[in-house]
This record gives C-alpha cells, structure tokens and sequence, in this order.
C-alpha cells in the first residue's frame, strides 16, 4: 500500500486504460492488495513528480493488531472505492456499501489473522 506524501496520481482501468479518478497528496493506494491479498483491479501513475511512503504488510499487520477498530473505518473507506471503480467499469448495480464494507473487513481479518470482537 502507498500513500502519496506529495503530488498527485491517476487511477486507470481496463478495457482502454481509461482514467477513473484522481489521488490528491495525503490519499493512498494499492489497499486492495495489501488489505485482502486480491490481485490489483486499477492501475496508478503519478500525475506530477511525487512522493510516496510505502506501508508493507507486516508494518500494516502491526498496525491493525494494535488498532482492530481501524478495520471498520478502513473497510468503510475500501469499500466506497471498489464501488466507485466498479460503477466506472459500468458492471451494473453495486453491493450496497455498508454490505460490501463488513465483507471487506471479514476479509481482511482472515487475511491478516485478526479475531473478530
């Protein structure tokens, strides 16, 4: 996962390579991956000369072992996003996000071998 300390990033997907959103400075990306272990659905390049910082899983895992209710707010925000890029992608209907948000932080619980509350 990568949170963008300074510039701006552009968010692409497939069919066309097509831009779908932009990340201002202090947004992040590549949360999918680092969250569920999924395979990355968009692809982001930096729009100006940026900086990142990248958060590795182990640092992450850390993270949320110390912060499990960080999961809900996390999988909230995850969530809102894969339901924008599925719109963008024009898939039809979206999971409602309040359903897609706690499938999320299931997932990412498993994932991360975090117990529920």
């Amino acid at each position: 996962m990568f949170v963008l300390l300074s510039g701006e990033a552009a968010v692409y997907i497939e069919p066309g390579d097509r831009e779908v959103a932009r990340i201002p400075s202090g947004g992040f990306f590549g949360e999918m991956s680092l969250l569920t272990g999924a395979p990355r659905n968009a692809t982001v390049r930096t729009a100006v000369d940026s900086e990142v910082l990248e958060i590795t899983a182990d640092e992450f895992k850390q993270f949320i072992l110390a912060n499990p209710a960080s999961l809900d707010v996390m999988g909230t925000a995850v969530a809102m996003r894969q339901a924008e890029l599925d719109q963008a992608r024009a898939q039809g209907p979206t999971q409602s996000v309040a359903d897609e948000s706690r499938g999320l932080v299931d997932r990412i619980r498993r994932f991360f071998g975090v117990a529920l509350n």
